[in-house]
């Protein structure tokens, strides 16, 4: 019987098995995104194998590969962290007791397939061994982690555009639109330029929310958003201030009539039917303007006064009023 030979072949199985179990580990993290799937896969691939060349190499007792149980339950807190490290310890502690208790019963027959060149040569190849075991863990750890830090800076990026869009129409909430407004008013300030702050406020909404329910409302509110953003210019900023309210930020006009212009626009475009379902929805937009610095240095003054404006031209509908002007205008 060719020991050397039998011994090769069980050196190429269990080196063979522990290769494909560890492509396969990476498969599954690819897929199900789980380091603890991945974790206990790989132990699987180390230990079953190494337990396997343990009872084909001498046993318990003479065989030069039982050190790798430890360093295998040493892996184990590499991959998995503490918990599933104490947990595979114990695992490899209680197979391998098992598999002593289980030869000196007799129930299994260890092989002896080395002689003592072998054995040595075994032992001299257990550090090789150990570092292509340790290299294998790292580059698992590293692509979880790799893994898991593009999962995590994906969910930071979320959170981070939650916290400042409306979660309905997508545009800035009124958070970002003080933000926003505050930096402009600053930037207007160093350029010696105009800024006008625009509050809308949409007329005819409560009754479709009423009549209709809320998703038609919504739909309502959806589609005066994108309209919205069509009529406004890239250096403009339009943001959803809660409910059926809008705010817009105008910069870098030269004169009045250019702001006119983008509020008549505004008027025409919000007053245009809106199909929801089967019914024909109308609403329509009451505007309010201040202007900095002619209104006012401070933010919250140039909203208390666009809101004032605003609640003007709400007497007249689908209009709009500056806070300077008494009359709206259509």
């Amino acid at each position: 019987m060719d020991l050397h030979g039998e011994a090769r072949q069980v050196a190429t199985g269990v080196l063979s098995f522990i290769s494909v179990v560890y492509l396969i580990t990476l498969l599954v993290y690819y897929w199900k995104k789980s380091q603890l799937i991945a974790a206990n896969i790989m132990m699987i691939a180390v230990c079953v194998p190494v337990w396997y060349a343990i009872t084909r190499t001498g046993g318990t007792t003479a065989s030069p590969i039982t050190p790798l149980v430890l360093i295998a339950s040493l892996l184990s807190f590499v991959l998995g962290g503490f918990r599933t490290g104490v947990a595979w310890t114990l695992v490899a502690f209680i197979g391998f007791c098992l598999l002593f208790l289980f030869e000196e019963s007799g129930w299994i027959q260890a092989d002896q397939l080395l002689d003592d060149t072998a054995k040595r040569d075994f032992r001299l190849a257990i550090p090789f061994v150990t570092t292509a075991l340790c290299v294998a863990a790292i580059i698992i750890y590293e692509f979880l982690n790799g893994r898991l830090r593009n999962e995590l800076d994906r969910k930071r990026q979320l959170f981070a555009y939650q916290a400042t869009h409306d979660t309905l129409t997508g545009l800035p909430n009124r958070d970002a639109f003080n933000q926003s407004a505050q930096l402009n008013l600053e930037a207007a300030d160093i350029a010696s330029k105009k800024l006008a702050i625009v509050l809308i406020d949409l007329d005819g909404f409560k009754p479709i929310n009423d009549s209709y329910g809320h998703h038609a409302g919504d739909i309502v509110l959806q589609t005066v958003a994108q309209r919205l953003q069509k009529v406004i210019r890239g250096s403009d900023m339009v943001a959803r201030l809660g409910g059926d309210e809008f705010g817009l930020l105008f910069s870098g006009y030269d004169n009045k009539s250019d702001i006119d212009h983008l509020l008549r626009k505004i008027l025409e475009t919000v007053s245009d039917d809106i199909i929801v379902g089967n019914i024909c929805a109308r609403v329509s937009a009451s505007i309010g303007v201040s202007i900095y610095p002619d209104d006012g240095m401070i933010f919250e003054r140039l909203c208390r006064q666009a809101d004032l404006a605003m609640y003007r031209a709400k007497k007249h509908k689908n209009h709009y009023c500056f806070y300077h002007e008494q009359n709206g205008k259509r």
